[in-house]
């Protein structure tokens, strides 16, 4: 895209002159009239994603604003005027079906709870703020925290625990003020659910169509039940293999296979990944090669006054885009996050590509974690083909992996039930319900005196915060990413091909997304998941 300079109002107000002054006269004209509405917030929203993209890459080191906040307001204006002339026109009865969900959004009148809205945005910036401003120091020297993060991998039990113990000796000076932001955002979403006619804002959330609970309550009892004790196997034989008396814990990251390994550079960790998608599938690969690297749509390089945040988001002066935003240390272990992210890249391109509306043609949050999750698997089981890779390399990422899926689906449904907790009871004491959950989540992990500093994982979770009840959606989308990888294992050519049909139809819900792959997200479908992990952590 051009250069990185603020969003120019006259150039933006001049793209929307044509659909303001446009008269719609008939069908066509009306379908003419979205498509091009469609496409140009689709591309406002790629300028946006830019200039956000180059705020994260360069914190701190200027102090322009590339994104005015009246320039956000300005087209919001713009928008709202063009779609009352889109919502008044006689010819949306004669719309094809894909145009239901695109005019069901433009009905959703927002206005009322602007109020709402704005009071709970400004709750999360002030989160943010407080995060940003945090910095970290181990035997005194300052460290981000991704590089603290990475000692809790080290086969030092001393150093293992010493920067545990920094991370949340800093993190107990935050207590205080993020139980307080945190009470006031709970209250803030509970009035705006009240206000939409909800008790408060679970029943708000959970009552979306595309957020079943039945397929909700189904993670969180298989989790309970077939996880957490395949957990706690794990957790004993780690400690074991540690020589521990008991697992604290700052021990439940450590690599067992006492391998310490990082590629020399940034082209020999994406040689490895190119060349397992190659012996993948074919279209992923050149998706990631054409697209992501011989385009330069990536930043994964760690760097001085760089957010530390890893996501995948939409740029692209003409057309969309994805562009993948990391920080790495290109450990072994960063395959895993690297792949994620491709997954979501991929997912965006293919939806992108094969969707008439373009501004909708985004995945729902719900299914937004399927493709990322699912190509993590498919490729852990293809990595034995790569040549690129020692054995003891691919056997320590394979364990590494499997063991993290364990975390991933606990942990989760840890989050699913405290919110469903601090919604339905903003007024009890957050620390003691989650004291609780911890407890029935664990396997064998001995909390003792630091249940304070373990409480920490709520209160520095980003997406309980930013986005209620999604970290659920890490549990579903792994619990069908493995549906999809022994459907894989049995037909690959033909799983692909449907998986790929699949993420390009978009902007569809979770119960859409299974029908197309023929899965049965079932009690009795998961014990072959539950099977397969327990022979992976064998």
């Amino acid at each position: 895209m051009k250069g990185c300079e603020p969003l120019d109002i006259k150039e933006i107000v001049n793209k929307y002159l044509p659909l303001l002054n446009v008269e719609i006269t008939n069908s066509e004209k009306l379908e003419k009239t979205i498509l091009e509405y469609s496409e140009l917030r689709e591309s406002i929203n790629r300028q946006f994603n830019y200039l956000y993209l180059e705020e994260q890459r360069n914190k701190g080191s200027t102090k322009e604003i590339l994104i005015d906040s009246n320039v956000i307001n300005i087209i919001k204006v713009l928008n709202l005027k063009i779609e009352k002339k889109i919502l008044e026109s006689p010819y949306l009865i004669n719309l094809p079906h894909y145009y239901n969900k695109f005019i069901l959004e433009l009905n959703s009148d927002h206005s009322a709870d602007n109020k709402h809205f704005n009071s709970i945005r400004k709750t999360m910036r002030e989160y943010q703020l407080l995060l940003e401003g945090i910095t970290y120091k181990y035997k005194n020297t300052r460290f981000i925290y991704k590089d603290l993060e990475e000692l809790l991998y080290s086969n030092s039990k001393d150093i293992r625990r010493e920067a545990w113990l920094a991370i949340n000796q800093v993190r107990n000076k935050y207590l205080v003020d993020i139980e307080k932001l945190f009470k006031k955002i709970i209250i803030e979403r509970n009035n705006l659910a009240s206000k939409k006619g909800h008790e408060n804002y679970k029943e708000y959330v959970l009552s979306n169509k595309d957020k079943p609970i039945g397929l909700r309550n189904i993670t969180l009892n298989f989790v309970e039940t077939n996880i957490v004790p395949l957990k706690k196997i794990y957790e004993e034989k780690l400690c074991e293999l540690l020589n521990l008396e008991s697992l604290n814990p700052w021990d439940v990251r450590v690599d067992s296979t006492n391998l310490i390994y990082r590629f020399a550079n940034e082209s020999d960790f994406i040689n490895v990944i190119g060349e397992s998608l190659k012996g993948i599938d074919l279209d992923i690969y050149h998706f990631f090669q054409d697209v992501l690297i011989d385009l330069g749509n990536y930043d994964i390089n760690v760097k001085e006054n760089k957010e530390n945040l890893n996501y995948c988001t939409i740029i692209g002066e003409k057309e969309a885009v994805p562009f993948v935003f990391m920080n790495l240390n290109y450990s072994y272990r960063d395959l895993i996050s690297f792949i994620h992210e491709i997954g979501h890249a991929f997912h965006f391109y293919s939806a992108y590509k094969k969707t008439p509306l373009k501004f909708y043609s985004k995945p729902q949050l719900e299914i937004a974690e399927i493709s990322s999750m699912t190509l993590e698997l498919i490729f852990i089981d293809n990595l034995k083909k790569n040549s690129l890779l020692e054995n003891n390399i691919i056997k320590a990422v394979e364990k590494y992996y499997y063991s993290d899926v364990l975390y991933t689906l606990t942990a989760s449904c840890m989050f699913e039930e405290f919110e469903r907790h601090i919604y339905t009871e903003p007024d009890s004491i957050f620390s003691d319900k989650f004291n609780i959950l911890m407890d029935k989540y664990n396997g064998i992990i001995d909390m003792g005196k630091y249940k304070t500093e373990m409480n920490h994982q709520w209160r520095f979770s980003k997406h309980i915060w930013l986005i209620p009840f999604y970290s659920l959606e890490y549990a579903i989308s792994q619990l069908i990413g493995c549906l999809i990888l022994l459907d894989y294992k049995n037909n690959p050519i033909k799983t692909l091909e449907k998986f790929k049909f699949t993420l390009s139809k978009g902007n569809i819900n979770i119960n859409d997304f299974l029908t197309s792959m023929n899965i049965e997200f079932t009690k009795e479908k998961l014990k072959s998941v539950k099977n397969f992990l327990e022979s992976k952590l064998e």
